[in-house]
């Protein structure tokens, strides 16, 4: 009797909003959950538009979506734990790490606002600024940059670490980073868990640094080709630096053993040359 009273007092609107949404998520293989939160209404709509045809937002309340990933069940209810505020479910068919590599390639930096926390060491370099001597001195010093006058101009001495990663940046500092045009954050979408093929993955765990990656694998190769062929294995990459050092060692060899051959000869008759030279001078200065 209770349960028929709740039911009744859902709206249409949200039972029909949870079905077309449960409809939408059992099409896409990725599921993640997104929150909006501090992404203004302009940076989504472009962000939006250049996600077509490669993921689908969907934005919602946190009631629908919740009932909407329940009723698709399985792994899905886990991600029910990472609907925050402004919530919004992200679907598509791309892997989850190209996913997160699509998100993170559709943030734009920005300006840090008090109380945000450092996304990583937020440094000010050495060198002249375009501030006259005046109240930026203080203002400075007090975010712990020291200055000097050059040329009528503020110059900073050495680079400073204003913010450490981790750290909660106060007014000051948020101040002082948007006089020196310094953006150390990333506006865009804010991925919080994605699921996947039966796991779940948090944003964290998607992120590829893709220069270290690409650098790594150059090394591993590079390690591996000086392996072979230091081992004296035959692959492709080795084939002709191996001929290359047996050709060599059996010049260096028939030289030394003083064994006559086409490649030789000449190197051979100039060493016995030139010791004929130094054995007649030895004889004479005797």
């Amino acid at each position: 009797m209770n349960n028929d009273k709740k039911a009744a007092k859902i709206p249409q609107w949200k039972i029909d909003k949870v079905k077309e949404l449960t409809e939408d998520i059992k099409k896409y293989s990725v599921v993640g959950v997104l929150t909006l939160k501090s992404l203004p209404s302009s940076q989504y709509q472009s962000i939006r538009k250049s996600l077509i045809g490669k993921a689908k937002i969907i934005v919602s309340k946190k009631t629908i979506i919740k009932r909407a990933l329940k009723n698709v069940g399985g792994k899905l209810l886990e991600l029910s734990d990472y609907v925050s505020e402004i919530p919004a479910l992200i679907l598509t068919n791309l892997d989850a790490f190209k996913l997160n590599r699509l998100i993170e390639k559709n943030q734009v930096p920005a300006f840090a606002k008090p109380g945000e926390v450092a996304p990583e060491d937020i440094i000010v370099k050495a060198g002249p600024t375009q501030f006259t001597p005046g109240p930026m001195i203080g203002e400075l010093a007090m975010a712990g940059i020291k200055t000097k006058v050059e040329n009528g101009k503020l110059t900073v001495i050495k680079d400073t670490i204003i913010a450490k990663k981790g750290d909660i940046i106060d007014e000051t500092k948020a101040k002082i980073m948007k006089k020196l045009d310094k953006k150390p954050m990333k506006v865009g979408l804010t991925l919080k868990a994605v699921s996947e093929g039966g796991a779940i993955y948090l944003a964290e765990q998607l992120h590829i640094d893709l220069e270290q990656y690409i650098n790594n694998i150059s090394k591993a190769h590079t390690q591996g080709i000086n392996l072979a062929f230091n081992s004296g294995v035959l692959i492709k990459e080795t084939i002709e630096l191996l001929l290359t050092k047996a050709y060599n060692d059996a010049r260096n060899l028939s030289f030394n053993a003083r064994i006559l051959t086409s490649e030789n000869t000449n190197d051979l008759l100039l060493l016995g040359e030139s010791q004929a030279k130094a054995l007649k001078a030895k004889i004479f200065d005797d």
